[in-house]
């Protein structure tokens, strides 16, 4: 968003505009060098947001280098720091979410739960259910009627689980990859 000062006077926002695309620049090289933590922060500067996952993508998760390692850039401190790079993008919106973070999200939740951390993967399968209901279905960040259902057998498990009964609990966030 534009400083308040700035939101009406066009140039401005040119300058603004002109700043954000030599911070993507910036973070194009720095990719380049393989320096991916600089080269997110330049992407965060430049208001570019994460991506679902296509080898163009500038980023995807905070942290992790997707064209490099494309089968296992997914990690929880990835998630975590695009969880902080999320809040901090969008501000005091506690119910807001990144569409395309919600896989990932989906895929932490079925690795906290294969730890044994139940009620914690709960919540994020919880989160990722209540952001999937409020999405448009043709949202072209994310597959949400596949991620809700996967988030939904999920937390049927969860809950079989934590009531003793058992039963396999990475199978539904296996298909959110």
């Amino acid at each position: 968003s534009l400083p308040c000062m700035a939101r009406h006077d066009r140039a401005a926002r040119t300058q603004i505009s002109e700043e954000a695309g030599v911070s993507c620049a910036l973070g194009d090289e720095l990719a380049r060098q393989n320096d991916i933590d600089a080269a997110h922060i330049a992407y965060a500067l430049s208001n570019e947001r994460p991506a679902p996952y296509a080898f163009n993508s500038r980023l995807c998760l905070v942290g992790a280098d997707h064209k490099k390692f494309p089968r296992t850039y997914v990690a929880p401190r990835a998630v975590h720091l695009s969880e902080i790079f999320e809040s901090a993008a969008l501000g005091s919106n506690s119910q807001a979410q990144m569409a395309a973070l919600l896989p990932y999200k989906l895929l932490l939740a079925g690795a906290l739960a294969e730890v044994g951390n139940l009620r914690q993967a709960l919540a994020y399968v919880e989160s990722v259910l209540k952001s999937v209901r409020s999405l448009d279905r043709h949202c072209p960040e994310v597959n949400a009627a596949r991620v809700g259902a996967l988030a939904a057998q999920l937390e049927d498990q969860l809950h079989k689980s934590l009531k003793g009964k058992g039963g396999r609990l990475a199978g539904a966030a296996a298909g959110a990859a």
